[in-house]
């Protein structure tokens, strides 16, 4: 668990493995990961997403 939370969005996870937001974020920052700029690089690069 701690290698995909270090290196996918809380939102990925969220969805991979049918986690609470919150509970995903918890995993995410435990174990290192840094999305925090992830929505805006998304916004800034056009990419929606989808």
């Amino acid at each position: 668990m701690i290698h995909p939370a270090a290196t996918l969005p809380a939102a990925v996870l969220v969805r991979a493995l049918n986690l609470t937001p919150l509970t995903a974020v918890r995993w995410v920052k435990a174990a290192g990961g840094d999305w925090d700029s992830y929505a805006a690089e998304l916004l800034h690069s056009g990419d929606r997403g989808v």
